[in-house]
């Protein structure tokens, strides 16, 4: 045997129980922080692509609401409330009377469009039980007047009444001094409740 042979025993021996337990619990505080930065990733993964989610939500949700609030509709009658004032509560006979039309859309949370020409937004004068003028009947071709009302918006105009009485389309004579009403008239139906008196003198 040769005199090394000892030696290169002595190289090969087995580590101590001590270093081998040490070793184990190196191992496995590695092996637990790459769990741990691999759960830490795809929680991160997770949370950035659920913020992104939520995201797009919030922005669809948004963008719903916006086509919601601003996406004009028809408006519905009922929800039009009819402003009528004379101009003056006591008029001169044969000067005229100016009736001041507010038109607003009192419900609903989007716009709403309909038609405010002449034939469409008028006043009927009477006295007593005699109707002595409506605006909207007897015009000529009237282009639509569109209108886009938004909640709460009111739009405003003048009809005027020449102080004459009309039958048949046809211009009578001056209207003589008394009172009278003014109705507003929406479409073709009468707002009674809306109506208002003034007088010619």
């Amino acid at each position: 045997m040769s005199p090394d042979h000892p030696q290169r025993r002595s190289n090969h021996t087995r580590p101590s129980q001590t270093t081998f337990w040490v070793r184990r619990i190196v191992a496995l505080l590695v092996l637990a922080i790459l769990i741990s930065l691999v759960v830490l990733i795809v929680r991160f993964a997770w949370s950035w692509m659920q913020a992104a989610d939520d995201s797009q939500q919030r922005a669809k949700v948004q963008q719903n609401k916006e086509q919601l609030v601003t996406q004009p509709v028809a408006c519905k009658m009922t929800n039009i409330a009819y402003k009528l004032e004379p101009e003056k509560a006591e008029n001169q006979v044969g000067t005229g009377v100016n009736f001041k039309v507010a038109l607003r859309n009192t419900k609903g949370n989007q716009p709403c469009t309909m038609n405010g020409a002449i034939d469409k937004v008028g006043v009927k004068v009477v006295t007593g039980e005699d109707t002595v003028w409506e605006s909207w009947k007897c015009q000529e071709k009237v282009d639509p007047q569109p209108l886009l009302l938004g909640t709460g918006m009111e739009y405003n105009t003048t009809i005027t009444w020449d102080g004459k009485n009309v039958s048949k389309c046809k211009a009578g004579d001056i209207a003589q001094a008394g009172t009278y009403q003014a109705i507003p008239v929406l479409n073709g139906k009468e707002i009674t409740e809306g109506k208002e008196v003034f007088t010619l003198k």
